[in-house]
Formats: C-alpha cells, structure tokens, sequence
C-alpha cells in the first residue's frame, strides 16, 4: 500500500472523497480503494450510486496523476472529464463493502487523457468504462507576470 492520506494527491475535499488508499501506480496502472461507508453523500438506498461510481473512477484518475505529479516533485493539475464512454455497471456496492479499481492510461496527448477503468468488489465485476480527462496545465513555479514598477 502506497498511501492512505490520498487527499495529498487530489483536489476533492470531504464529504466529496471517493477514494480511501492508493494500492499501486506505475507508468501505465493505477490502483485504488474505496471503503463506502453510509455517511457517503453518493450513497442511495444502501449502495452506491452509479453518480458516485463514475466520480469513483474519476477520482481514481486524480489520485494517480497528482501521485505522479508529487513523485516527480511537479504541482499537480486539475482535470476536467471530458467524456465517459462505453460505461457498464454490472452491480451496485453496498455499504461496508471496499471496491478496488484499476486506471490504466490508453493514450495522452495535446493536454487530454485517455483511461480505462475496471471497479472489481472482491472477484465480482462492479464497473467499467472509458473516460477522457482534459488537463488544465499548473502556473509555473517560475513564471511570474513583467513587473514595471
């Protein structure tokens, strides 16, 4: 296990984390958890609800690129979904459960990225899809507007 402090790595605040530890992140994966307890505000009726899986998995997206940008001691950039295709969800996680999902990056290029995401709640498929995320660049830490004073 990586981290369990993840909001280091993400822009989200409580009560909107949908993350609870980074598992593992390399150049292409990223895996994360999240533990849905009943004070989640995207739980419905005991599960959580296709709204909170889809911030789930975009959320899962933030904390490996802000766990990248912190590795390389870059400041971390928001980002923006673009698109959420081919999106199947094959079951809803109850409270008390822990589901882990996987983020595998497909392409980049011109400021978008291309993830993939499979949700597994134990050995049982919960979620898939693809999602592209435009990223806002950060200021750089050097640039400053010309001062003519």
């Amino acid at each position: 296990m990586i981290s369990d402090n993840v909001v280091n790595y993400i822009p989200q605040r409580p009560p909107m984390v949908l993350v609870s530890r980074l598992l593992s992140s390399d150049e292409l994966k990223t895996t994360a958890e999240l533990d849905i307890t009943e004070n989640n505000i995207f739980v419905d009726g005991g599960v959580l609800s296709e709204p909170g899986i889809v911030e789930h998995i975009a959320q899962c997206a933030a904390l490996r690129a802000g766990f990248q940008a912190q590795q390389e001691q870059k400041p971390v950039s928001l980002g923006y979904i673009g698109a959420v295709n081919d999106l199947s969800i094959a079951a809803f996680p109850s409270i008390n459960s822990t589901i882990t999902t996987t983020i595998t990056q497909t392409a980049a290029a011109m400021g978008a990225v291309v993830i993939s995401a499979a949700v597994l709640n134990g050995n049982m498929h919960v979620a898939s899809c693809i999602m592209k995320i435009f990223i806002k660049e950060s200021p750089k830490e050097n640039s400053k507007q010309d001062n003519f004073n």
